[in-house]
């Protein structure tokens, strides 16, 4: 059988949203590279964050970290690609965040991007204060008049009483940069809105890795269950969507068990079969 690109989002996909995978998860990881396939995790988490879940002997054999702003080789710990916003790019997103009333943090280029430094507008956020008290020393409060030249993201906060059409305002006016949907892995329900370079994204890093390693896209396949794995799932050859993802993609794309459940061993043995 040829080899195949198999690419997991990690938290309520792999893993439960309290960060564990499976042993019946991780040992078809095992055997999936016993057999030659390449494994990837695509997260939302920096690397910092990343290892704190995931052990140097986990079987994978590439991360996507930070939505697609960076990719890992795991085995041997080498980043091999770092994408970051320029001077312009952050002033652009910056003024764009003001306008629109955000809480937000800007964060430090790649490796060292769980640093960051964070502007609040002085209103109630309770989810915006919980991620700052979650990062406690490598944050700070940022200088209105001293912005950084080179950063991996932004990541602002939506208030409850901010609707998703701030986040589609900021997305038509940021349009030459990446501007991604996420749900909160604090509170499960806070909607944040995550700025990057255009050249950085979950389903870019993917296609990134296909390239290198000479496969061919017929032989794709990927799972998820957020809104920031949308681009990742329509560019898979065949995508599936944990029970516990969102309804948008559930309508999109098949549908497996929950994360809890082991969807994730459910997806690939599905996809072998068809295969």
């Amino acid at each position: 059988m040829n080899q195949k690109l198999i690419v997991t989002d990690y938290d309520g996909t792999l893993a439960s949203n309290h960060g564990a995978v499976s042993s019946q998860n991780r040992a078809l990881l095992d055997q999936l590279g016993q057999e030659k396939h390449i494994r990837v995790i695509a997260t939302g988490r920096n690397l910092y964050s990343v290892k704190k879940v995931i052990d140097r002997n986990f079987p994978i054999d590439y991360v996507i970290f930070t939505t697609g702003a960076g990719i890992i080789h795991w085995p041997s710990q080498k980043i091999l690609v770092s994408h970051h916003l320029d001077e312009k790019s952050i002033q652009t997103t910056f003024d764009c965040f003001k306008r629109n009333q955000m809480d937000f943090m800007i964060h430090q280029p790649i490796p060292d991007n769980h640093y960051f430094q964070f502007f609040s507008t002085g209103f109630h956020n309770e989810d915006f204060v919980f991620r700052k008290r979650h990062y406690g020393l490598y944050c700070r409060e940022g200088n209105l008049n001293s912005l950084p030249s080179l950063a991996t993201q932004f990541v602002g906060v939506l208030r409850p009483e901010q609707s998703e059409r701030v986040f589609n305002q900021i997305k038509t006016d940021l349009h030459t940069l990446n501007t991604v949907r996420a749900t909160s892995p604090f509170d499960h329900k806070s909607i944040w809105v995550e700025v990057f370079s255009h050249l950085a994204g979950k389903h870019r890093a993917a296609d990134f890795l296909l390239r290198e390693l000479n496969l061919s896209h017929t032989d794709t396949v990927a799972i998820g269950n957020d809104y920031n794995d949308i681009d990742l799932l329509s560019w898979a050859e065949k995508a599936y969507v944990v029970q516990n993802g969102i309804e948008e993609l559930k309508d999109q794309h098949e549908v497996v068990s929950s994360a809890e459940e082991h969807g994730f061993s459910e997806a690939i043995k599905r996809f072998f079969k068809k295969a």
